[in-house]
């Protein structure tokens, strides 16, 4: 999982090749990283400058995206560590990277 962080952070093979526009995109930035990565993974991405963003994602690896009674959103790789905290829940399709907001999840 340490890879993932490096090709995020712009260490990898295309870490000099992202465009202007991609390095500015957190979203893009994750997306093109899970471009290159192979094998079974499931990552969470936290911003510490935008503590209500999440992005995540999974490829063989179980993630499951939970919307609680409050509208809050959960993000587990375990489908009953969510049950008493959510009242629906998701399981994330692979290599499809999720944007958590505080009060949304997207689907892209």
């Amino acid at each position: 999982v340490q890879i993932i962080a490096h090709l995020y952070a712009g260490k990898g093979p295309f870490g000099n090749g992202h465009s202007e526009a991609t390095k500015s995109n957190a979203f893009e930035s994750v997306r093109q990283a899970l471009r290159i990565v192979r094998g079974t993974w499931g990552i969470v991405v936290m911003f510490q400058d935008h503590p209500e963003r999440i992005i995540c994602a999974r490829n063989g690896s179980p993630l499951v995206i939970g919307v609680g009674d409050d509208d809050s959103n959960y993000v587990a790789s375990d489908p009953h560590a969510l049950a008493p905290h959510t009242r629906r829940s998701s399981m994330a399709s692979d290599s499809i990277p999720i944007r958590l907001h505080a009060l949304a999840f997207i689907l892209t």
